[in-house]
């Protein structure tokens, strides 16, 4: 006599099959690249260091000690002191909480910015998308770098203004990029039988077209975010960037005249904005890799 064994119901994820196959793939794909794991791995650090820093930094990063200016790394103060006696180890953490939000909400912005404008050009074509790209074409015949220094110079310089400003001087590659990516799947037939049964624009661009263009998406935020803290790195390092709460940026500025005496100011900053930057491009790049159709 055979008892009859129990099924086991698979929990509700929301996604289709096809879905969870697409994305378990991906994850595998992306796993088997190793420096975008070992990257993935660091910038799970550092945010974790700059959620926690005001609890695990030793000093306030603004705190002035009386001692020896431009003091060594030792045992009381890990990375040294600057030209003021403010300890660099806790400005460092608390730089990593500017610098990484910066990034984060500067490419937000910018890929927000540009995924609606490229999928208004895209899909509607036309009129419509020969404005929006000569607008585009337009900001970027302007140099960036001088655009930006024009609107932080006029602006008030906050670090909420500078997230902004890199934002919404960005944007135009993002249009360009998404754009493309609309043009390619508006006539795909999936989308023509939507259009049959009487599905609205807007429904079609969100539900249909956008959810296949969120590859090259995905992979452009990454790289964004490392080229959205290099560009406030680069005002910081020339005077115009936000010195409270400091950033990585503002630390090499105020490490740039003291080379000769003390180059851990500038060491230090510097390797920590390389290593972001390079993690996040190779984390793009396994992303990449990992989304590629060719590569299913």
């Amino acid at each position: 006599m055979t008892t009859a064994q129990p099924q086991v119901t698979k929990p509700y994820t929301g996604m289709s099959t096809k879905e969870e196959t697409f994305w378990s793939l991906t994850w595998y794909r992306f796993r088997r690249h190793k420096m975008a794991m070992i990257s993935l791995a660091i910038l799970l650090i550092l945010y974790t260091i700059a959620l926690i820093a005001p609890y695990i930094a030793p000093h306030d990063p603004m705190d002035i000690h009386i001692g020896p200016r431009f003091a060594p790394p030792g045992r009381e103060f890990p990375a040294g002191t600057d030209r003021l006696g403010r300890d660099l180890y806790s400005r460092l953490l608390w730089g990593a909480r500017t610098s990484l939000s910066v990034g984060f909400v500067a490419a937000g912005v910018s890929i927000v910015i540009g995924t609606i404008v490229g999928a208004a050009a895209g899909y509607f074509g036309g009129v419509v998308d020969d404005v929006l790209m000569r607008i585009c074409e337009v900001i970027m015949a302007i140099p960036t770098f001088f655009l930006l220094l024009t609107v932080v110079a006029i602006f008030e310089r906050s670090m909420l203004n500078i997230m902004l400003v890199i934002g919404f001087t960005t944007w135009p590659s993002a249009a360009r990029l998404v754009r493309g990516q609309f043009l390619s799947l508006r006539e795909m037939d999936y989308v023509e039988a939507a259009r049959s049964i009487g599905a609205k624009n807007s429904r079609i661009t969100m539900w249909h077209i956008l959810p296949n263009a969120m590859a090259p998406i995905i992979v452009s935020t990454t790289l964004r975010i490392g080229g959205a803290i290099l560009t406030e790195s680069s005002l910081a390092f020339i005077g115009l960037g936000v010195t409270s709460p400091p950033s990585w940026g503002s630390l090499l500025e105020g490490g740039r005249h003291t080379l000769t005496v003390a180059p851990w100011m500038v060491m230090i900053p510097g390797a920590l904005i390389f290593v972001t930057i390079l993690a996040y491009n190779f984390v793009g790049d396994g992303l990449r890799d990992a989304l590629d159709p060719r590569l299913k």
